[in-house]
């Protein structure tokens, strides 16, 4: 039987890893420009854990960290120069605290303590060798080097209860406006009673009674004025609180990408020592937050990276004098955003790729495969250069002269490329000879944050990336120039078009009058500058990317959606897209006149239906939305509706079932069905023509055109 005890080093574990953190990059920081208030820092640091591991009795922590502060104690004064062997030394009992704080992990139980026991035995075995030569260790590519982050699932579980909060939130508004409803209800009867009561008792009615049943009056009014004003701050406050915890929630899920710098700066500084060179990395764009799972990916295959510029690309110190380059090489590591995508550029000042020796490489490989002939070896020496670079970073070959740890076998890039297809995404590279190599990783995120621009059109809230907003400014309408190519506005001392956010402008041009003053955003895209109409300007927000559900249709100038404090969810909008599609969309929308009757959207997913209802509003179609078929229908029963749109597979009753009651319904058997589904299926294709679909849409082959023409012409018919 397994006795489950407290685990006693829980918080330590959490104490020593932050200290563990800021000591690696002070070590590196002091390395590259060391200061006596620097040297101090770290003193104090390693004597914070040297005690903090006293307290847990981890006698080999707290030695490491006493040695650690033995030798910094000579070179606390300043003007003394630090010798390379100290880092290195540092480094090693670093590495060495890192391997010992990982085994102070709970166990899980059904971990054997033999299999315990014997990886301690090796790790211990390896960090003691590699802290006997006075090297760092591989502890900063492996454990050490992985990111500290949250369990998603408990984010995940904090965000679904905050959602159930909100939902009650709601249920309180909904019973604030019921008790004032009751409040005029009681003073209506208090009124009709006292008419009453002189009625029956004339002249003759007891004073006394009636001031009684005024007095009872007035206590009661005083409780329900009383009792409103207590719900109304209540919720006031519950919906701060809310929002609150839900942007912390939020972000709690996000890991800033300066948080793998460290990493990357001691791999750079670890491989260049192995090679006698010496490199600087700059990394910029730490600000930037994203999900860890891919930032575990990214961070893996930016360590590669780092390491190939290291070994291929920057020359030794002589090679680099005798080019007139700086003895230094560096790299340069750039995170920016491109739309929904994030770019992280990796940049050497080196020797370039020799196209040539990878040719060489090519026909070494083909040769020793035997499948080399004349045709292929001309067919090699016809490729141009990012040909090469092609098949180069296909891997499985390498044009180091010898095999070393960092380099010569041909498969740091076949990692990064494989890398790359796990994240979804793509690496581009360039190089020119004698200047360096440029590397770009572009990475679709699953979630990260964004500062963006939240305007208002047609009711509904929408998110701009702030970093692609010039400015915002307010236009008179007889400021507006109307020229040939359209609506033109002076900014800058430049005119620049005039564009109206779609939905805006369809949702609203019954109206009989056009504003007198226009709410304007300046959008910078490669086009160049345009400006944007709006409803409203709402404000900054830092909000959290989400992406859209895979099989659900999208308009182009969507990228993403988020939540806003309410917790529904909006559209993220694609500036490039945005500016390129408004006035084809918009044209093309003018094909398709509203109904006068609305279509009912049915699907379970909160995030589906308002894609949806996004595509069929900015057709011009007015739209109602239900979260179940059972909700649909009763919907359906008590409206009137042009169409309807049902998801097949949703709980409770489902897409098939929802309708067949339809078509058995005297009233609304006559109403058009489309199902929206998944599922290709010929045999669920059948089941839909049987049921009365009157069209079956395929999400993962749909067509926007084609979608609203068929909603036209069932509309119409």
């Amino acid at each position: 039987m397994m006795i489950m005890t407290k685990d006693p080093y829980r918080y330590f574990r959490i104490e020593a890893r932050e200290l563990l953190d800021q000591l690696s990059a002070g070590v590196l920081d002091l390395e590259k420009s060391g200061t006596t208030e620097k040297v101090l820092l770290l003193f104090r640091l390693a004597h914070t854990l040297k005690g903090a591991a006293h307290v847990v009795r981890q006698a080999e922590i707290a030695n490491l960290a006493h040695a650690m502060e033995d030798a910094l104690s000579p070179y606390r004064q300043d003007g003394t120069t630090i010798p390379r062997a100290i880092f290195d030394g540092l480094l090693a009992g670093l590495d060495r605290i890192s391997v010992l704080l990982n085994m102070l992990q709970p166990a899980e139980e059904n971990t054997s303590r033999s299999t315990q026991d014997a990886l301690q035995q090796t790790g211990s075995q390896q960090l003691q060798d590699q802290a006997l030569d006075g090297k760092p260790g591989s502890a900063a590519s492996t454990t050490a080097t992985r990111i500290a982050r949250t369990d998603v699932s408990v984010i995940d579980a904090l965000l679904e209860g905050i959602a159930e909060v909100s939902g009650e939130l709601s249920n309180m508004k909904r019973l604030n406006a019921s008790v004032s409803h009751i409040r005029e209800l009681f003073f209506s009867f208090t009124a009709q009673l006292a008419v009453q009561n002189r009625k029956e008792q004339g002249h003759q009615a007891s004073p006394a009674a009636l001031a009684k049943v005024a007095g009872l009056a007035e206590g009661l009014r005083t409780l329900i004025v009383s009792a409103e004003r207590n719900i109304a701050a209540s919720t006031e406050s519950m919906e701060r609180e809310l929002r609150q915890v839900h942007d912390t929630a939020e972000r709690l899920r996000l890991i800033p990408v300066a948080s793998i710098f460290p990493t990357l700066e001691r791999s750079t500084r670890d491989a260049a020592n192995s090679l006698a060179k010496k490199v600087v990395l700059d990394a910029g764009g730490g600000d930037i937050r994203l999900d860890g799972q891919v930032l575990d990916v990214i961070q893996s295959a930016l360590v590669q990276i780092i390491r190939n510029a290291v070994a291929h690309g920057i020359e030794n110190p002589a090679e680099r004098k005798a080019a007139g380059k700086p003895v230094a090489g560096k790299i340069l590591l750039e995170v920016t955003r491109r739309g929904n995508l994030l770019s992280f550029v990796c940049s050497d000042d080196g020797r370039g790729i020799d196209a040539d020796a990878v040719r060489r490489a090519i026909v070494r490989k083909e040769l020793a495969a035997g499948t080399m002939n004349e045709k292929m070896e001309r067919e090699i020496e016809a490729l141009s250069t990012p040909d090469l670079l092609a098949i180069l970073m296909k891997g499985g070959i390498s044009t180091a002269k010898t095999v070393t740890e960092l380099a010569g076998r041909g498969v740091g890039l076949d990692l990064v490329r494989s890398l790359m297809q796990q994240a979804d995404g793509e690496i581009l590279t360039s190089t020119v000879a004698g200047k360096g190599t440029r590397m770009e990783m572009l990475v679709p995120v699953s979630l990260a944050s964004l500062q963006a621009l939240i305007v208002e059109s047609a009711g509904q809230s929408l998110a701009i990336p702030l970093d692609a907003v010039s400015g915002t400014l307010r236009v008179a309408a007889k400021d507006i120039v109307r020229a040939e190519q359209g609506r033109l506005i002076l900014y800058q001392e430049v005119l620049i078009p005039l564009i109206t956010l779609s939905l805006a402008e369809r949702r609203h041009s019954t109206r009989a009058t056009a504003p007198a003053i226009l709410s304007v955003v300046v959008i910078r895209t490669a086009a160049g500058l345009t400006a944007v109409a709006v409803d409203k300007l709402c404000g900054t927000e830092s909000i959290v990317l989400r992406p859209l559900p895979t099989l659900a249709p999208a308009s182009a100038m969507v990228s993403a959606s988020f939540l806003d404090h309410q917790g529904n969810p909006q559209l993220v909008l694609n500036p490039d897209m945005l500016v390129s599609g408004m006035n084809a969309a918009a044209a093309h929308a003018g094909n398709f006149p509203a109904p006068l009757l609305p279509i009912l959207v049915i699907d379970d997913s909160l995030t589906t239906r308002m894609l949806e209802s996004s595509i069929l509003e900015a057709a011009g179609f007015d739209v109602a939305l239900a979260a179940s078929a059972e909700e649909g229908l009763e919907m359906a029963r008590n409206n009137r509706y042009a169409l309807f749109l049902v998801d097949l597979e949703m709980p409770g009753m489902n897409g098939f079932q929802f309708i067949t009651q339809v078509r058995a319904d005297a009233i609304l058997h006559a109403i058009p069905c489309i199902l929206v589904t998944s599922r290709d299926a010929e045999e669920d294709k059948l089941q839909a023509k049987q049921a009365g679909a009157d069209a079956y849409i395929v999400k993962g082959e749909f067509n926007q055109v084609e979608f609203l023409q068929k909603i036209k012409q069932l509309v119409q018919g």
